[in-house]
């Protein structure tokens, strides 16, 4: 069995994981090397792709999706056919399916269910305005993005209207439990009452979490239909009627009837709502680690590890070397940490300076601190231990960045005393936002997930937001006035400010 390749289009796209797979292909999570940001990449299996009708179908699919502009619609991004196994490069959406929030969730709410429907029901409208008939619409093509919003997708059996209609399929196009019966019979002579129909019997799966199956005989229809909210019941049993002609004429016009049922059904319950919870979210991961190469240019060491800190942090030790390194432990040597022992001339008791201690060398001599005595000796251990060498000398800066020069001691005290000098000249609440959610810091301090409100000081603050991935950072200043809230709001992906 041929193995998935792991790059496509010369290695622009590099397959992450698997997202699912099917009769025609696999879907994938890629990550987009030349635009940096994670696609969704569906592969035509290679025992499909020798079939031109089959490969005719796919390239029909991302037709139909690209004609499609519409924001309840999931973007087709391009289309390569060239390529062994053919492609659909597709946004990445990480919210899962309806059917997904159902095993999560159970059955909707009447009112959840119809502000569904509701976004459904345009971007199918918007298909049929475009000659498009979806002809697979069902609860598990119908995606979330991380905010809540349904995005219709898989057009892989659409029907072009205004295309060929020589379809040679034996049986049926489509999931039989969501499917009018004109749909079984002739797949290729269909319209949009089709759709109209298994939008419908989506939104019975919906509603009751039964499977819709011959939701247009009337022998299921005490089963089927039963709990349904009574607004909506005739609605409902119209949409599935078993002949077109029965049914609302357009996505529109179901949208329209379920429209006037809404003022009639109960309230969404509190805590029900269609924006998942980001432990439930799709899980992307980082971007895929560079190329070897590039990445043995910037990985430091191991002996470089500063008690296990992030490599950034050790970076700058490594490029400085040994002789750097041990300079700073001198030079915290020179400078003690008492202001009586600032006098005392080199070579005597307590001076801090150059000249060692007398008598034999001890692990941890009485006069200096475990941290000096480790520094004192860094300088006579033999150049056989480079790693004792680097890393003793390294925990030194802390001390060193307090007390950079040797300056009389009342100095420090003064910038002591001087720290509560500048008083605010009052404060405001602050609430940060990002979409989709983001790690948020302000002023160099983590403040967790958005969104979150502070009370700052007036004046200029900086704030960093960070993707759940890392992939994305984006810094921001925003001025405060006091007792003027504020809010700032970023979209990551667009590198803008919020929109509504």
């Amino acid at each position: 069995m041929p193995q998935t390749p792991r790059t496509l289009s010369g290695g622009r796209y590099e397959l992450v994981a698997q997202l699912g797979s099917g009769g025609m292909g696999e879907v994938w999570r890629a990550w987009d090397h030349r635009l940096k940001t994670h696609r969704a990449i569906k592969l035509l299996s290679p025992a499909m792709a020798q079939h031109p009708q089959v490969l005719r179908r796919f390239e029909r699919e991302a037709q139909a999706m690209a004609r499609l502009d519409h924001p309840n619609i999931v973007t087709v991004h391009d289309l390569v056919l060239e390529e062994h196994p053919p492609f659909i490069v597709m946004e990445m959406l990480r919210g899962g399916s309806l059917e997904d929030w159902l095993e999560r969730h159970g059955v909707m709410p009447p009112a959840l269910a119809l502000r569904v429907m509701a976004a459904v029901l345009e971007a199918l409208q918007a298909a049929h305005a475009q000659g498009v008939i979806h002809r697979d619409v069902k609860p598990a093509n119908v995606l979330l993005t991380e905010r809540g919003v349904p995005k219709v997708t898989d057009f892989g059996i659409a029907h072009l209207v205004d295309s060929s209609r020589t379809i040679t399929r034996a049986g049926p196009m489509g999931t039989q439990a969501f499917m009018p019966p004109e749909q079984q019979v002739d797949p290729g002579r269909v319209d949009g009452r089709a759709d109209v129909y298994a939008a419908a019997t989506t939104m019975l799966r919906l509603l009751t979490g039964r499977w819709p199956v011959n939701a247009h005989a009337s022998v299921f229809e005490d089963v089927l239909f039963s709990g349904i909210d009574p607004a909506l019941l005739p609605v409902l049993r119209q949409a599935t009627a078993a002949d077109p002609d029965d049914r609302p004429p357009t996505a529109a016009a179901l949208q329209e009837k379920l429209a006037l049922a809404r003022d009639s059904v109960p309230e969404v319950p509190e805590g029900a709502t269609l924006v998942p919870h980001r432990d439930t979210l799709l899980e992307i991961g980082p971007p895929p680690s560079p190329a070897p190469v590039a990445a043995a240019a910037t990985t430091p060491p191991p002996e470089t590890s500063l008690d296990g800190s992030d490599a950034p942090l050790r970076l700058p030790w490594t490029q400085l070397g040994l002789v750097t390194a041990v300079g700073i432990g001198l030079a915290v040597v020179l400078w003690p940490g008492t202001g009586e022992d600032q006098g005392a001339p080199p070579g005597e008791p307590g001076s801090g300076r150059l000249t060692p201690p007398e008598g034999p060398e001890e692990p941890e001599p009485a006069p200096q601190p475990a941290d000096q005595a480790a520094d004192l000796e860094t300088p006579e251990l033999p150049p056989a231990t480079p790693p004792t060498a680097r890393t003793q000398p390294v925990r030194a800066p802390k001390a060193a960045a307090a007390q950079p020069d040797p300056e009389p001691d009342p100095e420090p005290e003064a910038a002591a005393e001087a720290e509560p000098e500048p008083e605010p000249e009052g404060t405001a609440p602050l609430t940060l936002n990002a979409i989709p959610f983001a790690q948020v810091r302000l002023d160099g301090t983590a403040l967790g997930e958005t969104p979150r409100t502070v009370v700052v000081a007036s004046g200029t603050h900086r704030v960093e937001f960070r993707s759940a991935d890392g992939a994305i950072v984006l810094e921001r200043q925003v001025t405060v006035t006091a007792d003027t809230p504020q809010t700032l709001c970023v979209d990551l992906e667009r590198d803008a400010p919020c929109q509504g």
